[in-house]
């Protein structure tokens, strides 16, 4: 008994094991999905927050002048909505880039950004009323940071914390709170070892901790990484020697956080480049990865927008290309990009069908710096930008928690049950004409076929070609399986689909021992699409105990299917909670 329980411990160790790496695995999987929308604004440097299913963009540099416009984009429907605003115009902030927007309840806090006159950089403060879309411009105390252009900011508590970069002429590290109760600002007086001065960085926050990466320090761009304890007030420098990999040396990134990890997309490098790379930090490890970004493949709803169209179907592959096709067509996109959105289209194909798993495109997303990355759901929105005098207008979704595929593939093309064959081959389910094998169940007959079994599962045709004692039998005596369970599996095989009467459909206990046996005799199709079955079967109420039997029986992709489904069901009741919070 001691072996076997120590047998059971390491195969229930090996499977969680199996699960935290494709955990692990899963967080660098990224899909991408995008569309083009003539509405969208072409710029750079602009800010951009989540409010109730909407993102919204202020402000930025166009290439001509800075802006102080409003643009919405309701995540529902996928169009951008024109403001009325509650003021009037001489009552707007002025045009601006390079400033910082941080939403606290319904509240867009606008802090700074280059002007273009005067001092250039601002040291204003306005706040938005996302509801009534009012902005107010906020009289503040206490010691101000001055102004401030290409910094960033965080909230934590009832604070709004500044580090503040630049303000036109020389680049800063230090770090300002405002209380948005009394509307004072106080000079952080951290200890430990801050950052050097720089500006066009990129943070985000984690817990008690804001993580600032890179920008530029007036001579050269940085790859360093620093946080900021905010309980303790002290900075502490991760150290580069303990990186496997880690992101070039760049400015004008964006960073956001997700179930306490750091994702980091896009900047510009030295001598005019620029980045169109996913990266992802993990601070339990403190190490950095290069994500794998491949094209959506799926036309699921779930794993797509949700009502990404009118018709509320969600954007798939083959939208997505005639996007990119009518993008250029209206002149959406400099000429030099054309090139490459039509390149995307004419490897569609190569895209598609790499192995079965899509290939890699980071070669296809545009290069881009000073664009902005909001979090909606398991979607990052990254919207505008530039590379050089190239100013984007589109914005893409990257999905950072795709839903799970079943990575084994059939060819169904010639074996859908409605092609011939398989119609006629159903008369021979369970009939002794031309039967060459007989199973029995405790002096039951069932009635089979040696070359239609071998065809459709491995073991069967081991069992039948190598010598073994099932070999020469014609009657072989099944044990351990229970009759119905091995009836269903081998009534399915000859009907090409899972074969179920009225009262199995629903039981969970029938389907998962299906799914075991399938697994036993190596019958990868049937296993697909008994997974399925179970899969279309989940709900909210028994999805835990979905779990606990795949993990009995071992079933990684319902596995991975439940703790996603899990997760998606957390991001909408973390946005609820949101939205609640805002009533």
């Amino acid at each position: 008994m001691d072996h076997l329980q120590s047998s059971f411990d390491q195969t229930e160790q090996s499977i969680y094991k199996n699960i935290y790496q494709q955990e692990q695995n899963r967080k660098t999987n990224v899909k991408m999905l995008t569309t083009f929308e003539t509405e969208c604004p072409s710029i750079k440097n602009h800010s951009a927050i989540y409010y109730k299913e909407r993102i919204y963009i202020f402000g930025g540099y166009n290439g001509q002048k800075n802006l102080n416009k409003l643009h919405i984009l309701n995540l529902r429907t996928n169009v951008w909505e024109q403001p009325r605003f509650a003021n009037d115009s001489n009552e707007l902030p002025q045009g601006r880039n390079g400033h910082t927007s941080v939403v606290v309840n319904n509240k867009m806090y606008v802090i700074g950004g280059w002007i273009g006159q005067g001092q250039h950089a601002s040291n204003q403060l306005y706040i938005l009323d996302l509801d009534l879309l009012k902005w107010t411009k906020m009289e503040t105390s206490g010691q101000e940071p001055g102004p401030c252009n290409m910094h960033t900011a965080e909230h934590w508590e009832n604070k709004i914390f500044v580090y503040r970069g630049g303000d036109g002429k020389q680049y800063f590290s230090d770090l300002h709170s405002l209380d948005i109760i009394t509307f004072k600002w106080e000079k952080v007086e951290a200890k430990g070892n801050a950052p050097p001065p720089r500006a066009n960085h990129a943070s985000c926050l984690i817990g008690d901790f804001i993580y600032i990466f890179g920008g530029w320090d007036g001579q050269k761009r940085l790859n360093d990484l620093y946080k900021m304890n905010l309980r303790k007030l002290e900075w502490t420098q991760i150290e580069r020697s303990e990186w496997i990999q880690a992101p070039p040396a760049r400015a004008g990134m964006k960073m956001i956080s997700v179930e306490e990890i750091i994702y980091m997309f896009g900047g510009s490098g030295p001598s005019s480049t620029c980045f169109n790379d996913l990266w992802l930090f993990d601070p339990k490890c403190n190490q950095w990865q290069q994500c794998r970004v491949t094209l959506n493949e799926s036309d699921d709803s779930h794993n797509s927008f949700e009502g990404n169209d009118q018709s509320g179907d969600s954007i798939n592959n083959k939208q997505f290309l005639q996007n990119i096709q009518k993008s250029n067509q209206n002149g959406l996109m400099s000429s030099n990009l054309n090139v490459n959105n039509l390149e995307l289209i004419k490897n569609k194909n190569n895209l598609m069908n790499n192995n079965g798993n899509g290939q890699t495109i980071e070669s296809y997303l545009n290069p881009r710096s000073g664009h902005s990355m909001t979090l909606y759901k398991n979607l990052l929105y990254i919207i505008g930008g530039s590379w050089g005098p190239n100013y984007y207008k589109n914005y893409i979704a990257l999905d950072i928690d795709p839903k799970p595929e079943l990575t084994i593939k059939y060819d169904d093309q010639n074996t859908s049950s409605g092609c011939g064959f398989f119609q006629n081959l159903k008369q021979f389910y369970n009939n002794p004409q031309f039967s060459d094998v007989q199973f029995s169940f405790q002096g039951e007959i069932l009635y089979a076929h040696k070359v239609i079994l071998s065809l459709m599962g491995e073991s069967f045709n081991t069992m039948f070609t190598l010598g073994m004692k099932e070999t020469h039998k014609n009657v072989i005596e099944i044990k351990n399986i229970e009759m119905q369970i091995f009836k269903i599996i081998v009534k399915s095989l000859y009907y090409n689909n899972l074969e179920l009467e009225e009262q199995q459909n629903g039981d969970l206990s029938l389907l998962f021992e299906v799914l075991r046996v399938c697994d036993q005799f190596l019958i990868e199709k049937m296993i697909i699409i008994v997974q399925q079955k179970i899969k279309e079967l989940i709900t909210n109420e028994n999805i835990e105990e979905v779990l606990q039997m795949s993990l009995q029986y071992n079933a990684s992709y319902l596995i991975k299917y439940c703790l996603w489904l899990q997760r998606r069901n957390k991001y909408q009741e973390s946005l609820q909670q949101i939205d609640n919070q805002t009533i």
